[in-house]
């Protein structure tokens, strides 16, 4: 058993198998990963563990940690090799009750263990029907096409991540960057529109799109959680060759002077050509402002492909 306390009464990283039972009798093991508890204002408290994927079935089967079919966002079928990461939040009746006691992250590891381990008399926290899955995320190695880096990510959301997350923050009025952070919510709203997604780093996730003309390129999106920044990039799938550069520099300087948003950034060293846009957060996420601006992308490069293509090639 391996316990790393992250900061003072708040987070624990850890790798323990714990048996979580049901009102049945019937018990499933899943590895506790993290442990997180916010106890400002009005507490909170959420697990991570890891399951395989026969075990990830039985859970949505079975309805294990109030995975009820209609609270599921999406229907996703995860690979039967990599493990898949699922997040719960204990109920906010039962985390009041601790928080009233001057509990802490420690109170709740407690009340996971086994009496055997642990060795106090804590209340039995290890119920299925007391936690509720926020979300499972599977992360796949790219197939040889994509190259050597990056991860794909699949999974799905549920509804208790608006209800319950949602809930907490109305009532404390403070964000928590770790149950709502903005790639967490990017994820979300990727999968809703069905857009396969990749990440390129732990910053930077990578899109690939297809234009109905015939054009692909490649997007990417570049999370700044400490700024509250979100910045948009689709990439040109061909480089400026470098007599051009001079002169399409010039072009584009007019192009970014009539747009109400985004600009043309064209590297003058190796001629790769972008479009960029960004989307502050400060006021919190903004899933419409977001949706506006990935469309936006869109429609610039299905316009602009083809006539960056003709110069090019005309030239």
């Amino acid at each position: 058993m391996s316990i790393t306390k992250i900061d003072d009464h708040s987070s624990i990283k850890t790798n323990i198998p714990i048996p979580f039972s049901s009102w049945n009798g019937e018990t499933v093991t899943v590895a506790i990963t993290r442990l997180k508890y916010q106890h400002e204002q009005e507490a909170s408290c959420i697990i991570t563990f890891t399951v395989p994927a026969e075990l990830m079935k039985q859970l949505v089967e079975q309805q294990w940690f109030n995975l009820l079919p209609h609270t599921i966002t999406a229907q996703v079928r995860f690979n039967e090799i990599d493990i898949i990461e699922v997040r719960a939040i204990l109920s906010p009746a039962i985390t009041l009750q601790i928080a009233a006691r001057n509990g802490d992250v420690e109170t709740i590891l407690a009340g996971l263990l086994p009496d055997a381990i642990s060795g106090t008399q804590m209340a039995d926290l290890a119920k299925s029907e007391y936690w509720y899955v926020l979300d499972a995320k599977q992360s796949v190695s790219l197939p040889p096409v994509f190259g050597q880096s990056g991860m794909l990510r699949q999974g799905f959301q549920t509804t208790w991540s608006e209800s319950l997350i949602n809930h907490v923050q109305q009532l404390d009025q403070v964000k928590s960057t770790a149950e709502l952070d903005l790639a967490t919510q990017i994820e979300a709203c990727l999968q809703a529109n069905s857009l396969k997604y990749e990440y390129f780093s732990d910053s930077i996730i990578r899109l690939r799109y297809s234009s109905p003309a015939g054009g692909t390129w490649i997007g990417l999106i570049r999370i700044e959680p400490e700024e509250d920044l979100i910045v948009l990039y689709s990439v040109f799938p061909e480089q400026i060759p470098a007599p051009l550069r001079q002169g399409i520099s010039l072009q584009l300087m007019g192009e970014n002077y009539d747009l109400l948003n985004g600009a043309f950034e064209l590297d003058q060293e190796d001629g790769e050509l972008r479009f960029r846009s960004s989307l502050i957060c400060s006021e919190g996420w903004n899933e419409s402002s977001f949706t506006m601006l990935l469309n936006d992308q869109i429609q610039k490069m299905e316009h602009y492909l083809p006539v960056v293509h003709q110069i090019i090639h005309e030239s």
